[in-house]
């Protein structure tokens, strides 16, 4: 499997490790030093609820996203239909004004971080060559996008294309 595409298989597919212990157990949130003000936290608002997940060609999932209550900090759960696991932490880190992530899948863990865009996007970027992309589309449809990039990021290129649409 060309590595981009297991990168992206690894932010969307979930399994579940031996022994009852998921992923996600087996790692630590991105640590923070304090709260983020209540101005960052509604910057990811939008992301709390239940949502189905497309994307062409692959088994389709379903990720429920809860704030901590302040809101600084997001806790995805994503079951997809064979019901293997993943689990995403986002939280606000102070010190460095960057959201924080952390990804626990079947391939692999790995963290990454970003900033809003104007647009209200938000670009998680693991390395300079390789991010993924949060676009809230409209109120029930966020457009998630994985790109790569094989000159420092000057272009970027697709390795895959996801939609997330609220449950009611």
């Amino acid at each position: 499997m060309p590595i981009g595409l297991r990168s992206a298989l690894a932010v969307l597919a979930l399994a579940t490790m031996g022994g009852g212990a998921t992923a996600a157990s087996a790692v630590r949130p991105p640590e923070t030093s304090a709260s983020c003000t209540p101005a960052l936290a509604s910057q990811f608002a939008w992301w709390a609820g239940t949502w189905d997940y497309a994307i062409p060609g692959y088994d389709p999932g379903v990720t429920t996203v809860t704030p901590s209550e302040d809101g600084c900090q997001l806790q995805e759960e994503f079951v997809d239909v064979g019901n293997k696991q993943a689990h995403t932490t986002i939280l606000f880190d102070p010190g460095s004004q960057r959201w924080k992530r952390l990804v626990a899948d079947p391939f692999r863990t790995y963290r990454s971080s970003g900033v809003f865009a104007p647009d209200g996007s938000i670009a998680f970027y693991e390395s300079p060559t390789e991010r993924e992309t949060y676009r809230p589309a409209d109120h029930d449809h966020v457009h998630f996008l994985g790109e790569s990039s094989k000159d420092g990021g000057k272009s970027w290129k697709i390795v895959f294309d996801a939609i997330f649409t609220r449950r009611p």
